[in-house]
């Protein structure tokens, strides 16, 4: 072979790629594009400066590895599942940036209890919810030495307890706004944050295990970052002991603004051009909203999500969570409106709002089994989804792992 057949082989491969539909991933035949895949590979030694053909096998091996990841999830074939604990689903709302707008915080809505709530230093998505997914398994399983906790146990007896921890720990907080490179921590640090009540440690390497997402250090620690800086003010909904037989999930109302989490990290592996490659990370809940946040997965308020979720576009993820992940009901009624509030969706075209629904929500969580089935009707407020929830053992599947 030499460089112009090389080439041929390229450009006929290419042409082939561009005519596949987007996304990639969904509409690619896996086994005959892995051959392509290994057609362009061999042809690498001609080619390897070329830039197009360099982007060609990075778009090509991305699709080949999301469709398998995915595929996966659907055979649940190896699959892993992550604790969620139910009060960040049910209380904190997905608010992303969007294009060309300026928000003004702190930004205010009215929750369904009619309580006005807040979000302010920082906007709040699916990745979000994914890093505390993440953190509340990594937290239960330090408790119960690498595996979940046999029984339940709390933090508070009741809403009065909360009330007083939140006075506390206002009396007790310092607002200071750190720079990216003052999270590093002495070893004088790491002791300190392994001396509070609730902590938790863990690297790179395991977040990547535990969401199958290869995102590079500089990445994930910018997810953590800016996680740890969005502060809350809103009605919380705690699982309390009211007494040795009963609990009741009961809404507790933020009095002051509040973080879920303060982290820092020390240096594991660092490349020769200054890149950090893998950190160590140390979170401690020393917040009101942490500490809730902990109180509710010491109570075994939580659900079970798949790993194939994070790898969903972000209004499948969140619709799963304020929709189906905590219900148990078979078929779940939800009018379109209330879809576009959750999903922070802003398109005022019924016709591309109701596109959008079915193209990057419904159908891609009914082919995921995420949900069995979907169809709409006219309800009072206008268009209607009947889901039929997919018990496919995602609530009931405890397995530690």
């Amino acid at each position: 072979m030499n460089k112009k057949q090389a080439t041929d082989i390229f450009i006929r491969i290419q042409h082939e790629y561009k005519r596949i539909g987007d996304p990639k991933y969904r509409n690619i035949d896996y086994d005959i594009w892995l051959r392509k895949y290994q057609k362009l590979l061999d042809i690498n030694p001609y080619l390897h400066d070329n830039p197009l053909y360099q982007r060609l096998v990075n778009g090509l091996s991305q699709a080949l590895s999301k469709y398998k990841k995915l595929k996966r999830g659907r055979t649940e074939e190896g699959n892993w599942v992550n604790t969620s604990e139910r009060g960040i689903n049910k209380a904190l709302p997905a608010f992303v940036k969007k294009p060309g707008t300026e928000i003004e915080f702190p930004y205010e809505w009215i929750d369904k209890n009619r309580h006005r709530c807040s979000i302010t230093n920082g906007y709040w998505g699916a990745r979000n919810y994914m890093l505390m997914d993440a953190l509340g398994y990594f937290y239960l399983l330090k408790e119960g030495g690498d595996r979940l906790p046999d029984k339940a146990s709390e933090i508070f007896r009741d809403l009065d307890s909360i009330r007083r921890r939140e006075i506390e720990l206002v009396n007790h907080s310092v607002n200071v706004e750190q720079n990216a490179s003052e999270f590093m921590l002495s070893q004088t640090d790491v002791e300190g944050y392994m001396r509070s009540k609730y902590w938790l440690q863990f690297n790179d390497k395991i977040f990547r295990k535990f969401t199958s997402l290869k995102l590079p250090s500089n990445d994930i620690f910018k997810l953590i970052l800016e996680t740890s800086r969005v502060e809350f003010k809103l009605t919380f909904p705690v699982r309390l002991r009211l007494n040795r037989k009963r609990i009741k999930e009961e809404p507790y109302q933020m009095n002051m603004f509040s973080r879920l989490f303060e982290f820092g990290f020390i240096e594991q592996a660092r490349q020769s051009d200054g890149v950090i490659r893998n950190r160590e990370y140390f979170v401690r809940f020393k917040t009101i909203l942490g500490e809730l946040f902990v109180h509710n997965l010491k109570m075994i308020n939580y659900d079970w999500i798949r790993e194939d979720l994070y790898s969903l576009p972000a209004s499948a993820q969140i619709f799963f969570r304020k929709f189906i992940v905590n219900n148990n009901k078979p078929k779940i009624p939800i009018n379109l409106e209330n879809i576009a509030r959750k999903l922070n969706l802003t398109d005022g075209n019924k016709t591309n709002l109701e596109a959008t629904v079915v193209t990057n929500v419904l159908e891609l969580l009914k082919m995921q089994g995420f949900i069995s089935s979907y169809e709409k009707t006219n309800g009072l407020h206008g268009a209607k989804y009947i889901v039929s929830r997919a018990f496919d053992g995602n609530r009931d599947n405890m397995s530690t792992k």
